[in-house]
């Protein structure tokens, strides 16, 4: 599938990349045997980090659908998800596609966002993993900080993400209360009025709340762990499916989007 993919290079051949990519998203979207396969399958994430890791806007599309391969990949099966922040490359290539200015890069950082919200959903080690991992801690609080209008949808994510990593995992509150800038970037969201209503403003104040536990506080009694994380768990899932319908749907629409616009061409 790779090798397929990999053969279609080239100013000439960007039509059939950009399928051969779409149709790889396809197939992702298949259930936790199918997304397994698709990890291991020899060569396949390699060639979607290198396509995502392509400069310029001849790659404009291909990086979409590469990133939506991935997320689909990581969404909705935790067994994937150790293997994938250990993939060589990975998460390095999503930070610096989150740090990426311009209009090209804008829907591609939104993804890439959601690949590590995805990713994020797995359990308590891998968690802790992504939170030790060099430079995604940095680049997820950086976006908690952007107000500009284009980064509106991907601070929504980073906020997501962030909640998703800290979720029903109490060893990281602390690590997350004393992270340079986190708490402050947190607050300057919750006090925003114009976030209000928003599920931006609604996530962070669930990730406030989460780590504030962390905070020193004298004579109040600890929270029921066990109680509280399985409520966690099952909110958690309850969010994965409905997000992953959502991507599904959202997927649907770029491909109907792409055939019209070739149609009207």
């Amino acid at each position: 599938m790779a090798a397929v993919v990999r053969a279609t290079v080239g100013e000439d051949h960007k039509t059939e990349r950009e399928n051969a990519l779409g149709a790889i998203g396809n197939i992702s979207c298949g259930d936790g045997e199918v997304k397994k396969g698709m990890l291991e399958l020899d060569g396949l994430m390699k060639y979607l980090v290198e396509v995502v890791d392509k400069e310029g806007d001849e790659y404009k599309v291909a990086r979409k659908e590469a990133l939506g391969a991935i997320a689909n990949i990581a969404h909705g099966n935790g067994e994937v998800t150790k293997d994938m922040i250990e993939f060589n490359g990975l998460v390095n290539c999503l930070v610096k596609i989150v740090g990426k200015e311009g209009d090209e890069y804008k829907v591609a950082r939104e993804i890439a966002l959601g690949v590590i919200r995805n990713i994020a959903h797995g359990d308590v080690e891998v968690k802790k993993g992504m939170f030790e991992l060099d430079g995604l801690m940095k680049c997820l609080v950086e976006v908690l900080k952007e107000e500009r209008e284009e980064f509106k949808v991907a601070r929504e994510r980073a906020v997501i993400a962030l909640r998703t990593i800290s979720f029903y995992n109490s060893d990281l509150h602390a690590g997350f209360f004393n992270y340079p800038g986190f708490i402050p970037s947190v607050d300057a969201i919750i006090g925003n009025p114009s976030l209000t209503g928003t599920n931006t403003m609604k996530w962070a104040v669930e990730l406030k709340a989460l780590i504030n536990q962390a905070a020193p506080v004298e004579n109040v009694p600890p929270p029921p762990v066990a109680t509280t994380n399985a409520i966690y768990r099952r909110i958690d899932t309850i969010e994965s499916i409905v997000e992953g319908r959502f991507h599904k749907l959202e997927d649907r629409l770029g491909h109907m989007e792409t055939i019209l616009s070739r149609i009207a061409s």
